[in-house]
């Protein structure tokens, strides 16, 4: 047996491993990584958007073993990353009931998760399920637009984001906000179109939220948060598309005004800014010396590319 102390096991979603990676981090150290299971740091965060399941890792094993498990009842879910097949995974449940006399209960509270690999079955016990997004879902809201961002990935952004502060230059459907709120973290945002801040309203009171949306311009934003003095992240999707309102704005001119202002804001510490994966947008984006980016697959004709700097200091360009 091979046991760490004090840690816990995380089994990410399999729609963007870098991405649920990048989001886990910022919450705990990860010890050892299995493809989708990862052996990590114990910790204590609610909220992940890209963690499928957490608990306690029961260790690390080169056969199913015997654990003396306290509870009688439970459910066995077997995951890999060698394809196997229902059979071989069937086969695998059976061998640890043998070994584990517990009643198969779909019900019960009890989750055992067995991750097998070439060499080890790596075994945890759940004790966190991540909520299900299905009710704030864009068809699920009063108003809603092309491209609107889903809410699980909209909370995956707001925890790269990290901070306790959001704010959102860009609000929309206010999406982002939104997911700020469901972390219990406070959040400001700005829109330009009058049309689109009230249906933005709609969405915030239709979940009894409280809108701080102001009417202004995103360029304006180092006068708007000028007095800030927390800390705080921007976390924003900002207009990419042709259904988009720019106000006779090219994208790039959009982009180069906003984040040659935003980045030198003082209480600025991260921002994820988030585009449509186009060539001749990265040399602007990259000159001002993000961390990195992800990319994130939507549909056949939209991919996201997720920037993601930090700032210590202020980037003088």
């Amino acid at each position: 047996m091979d046991f760490v102390r004090l840690s816990e096991f995380c089994f990410l979603d399999g729609e963007n491993l870098e991405l649920a990676k990048e989001e886990l981090s910022n919450y705990t150290q990860i010890i050892e990584e299995y493809g989708r299971f990862l052996i990590v740091k114990s910790f204590n965060y609610p909220f992940l958007a890209l963690t499928k399941l957490k608990g306690l890792f029961l260790g690390k094993f080169e056969e199913i073993p015997s654990l003396n498990l306290s509870f009688r009842k439970g459910i066995i879910q077997v995951y890999s990353n060698l394809n196997l097949s229902k059979e071989e995974k069937k086969q695998i449940i059976q061998e640890f009931l043998d070994k584990n006399p517990i009643k198969f209960d779909p019900s019960s509270k009890n989750k055992i998760i067995i991750y097998k690999t070439k060499n080890y079955f790596l075994i945890g016990l759940t004790t966190w399920e991540r909520e299900s997004f299905k009710d704030r879902e864009p068809n699920k809201r009063p108003f809603n637009r092309p491209f609107t961002l889903k809410p699980k990935f909209a909370r995956a952004l707001v925890n790269i984001g990290f901070h306790n502060f959001i704010v959102d230059p860009f609000v929309g459907t206010g999406t982002i906000l939104i997911e700020a709120a469901y972390t219990r973290r406070d959040y400001f945002g700005i829109e330009r179109d009058w049309n689109v801040i009230k249906g933005s309203i709609k969405n915030f009171k239709h979940f009894n939220l409280i809108p701080k949306v102001v009417l202004s311009d995103a360029l304006f934003i180092d006068k708007l948060l000028c007095n800030l003095k927390k800390d705080f992240s921007i976390v924003t999707d900002p207009p990419y598309g042709k259904s988009s309102s720019l106000f006779d704005k090219k994208i790039e001119e959009l982009y180069y005004n906003f984040l040659s202002k935003a980045t030198k804001i003082k209480n600025l510490r991260k921002m994820v800014f988030i585009v449509r994966k186009e060539s001749d947008l990265d040399d602007l984006i990259l000159g001002f010396k993000p961390k990195k980016y992800i990319d994130h697959f939507v549909n056949s004709n939209v991919t996201r590319r997720i920037f993601i700097f930090e700032f210590d200091t202020h980037f003088d360009k």
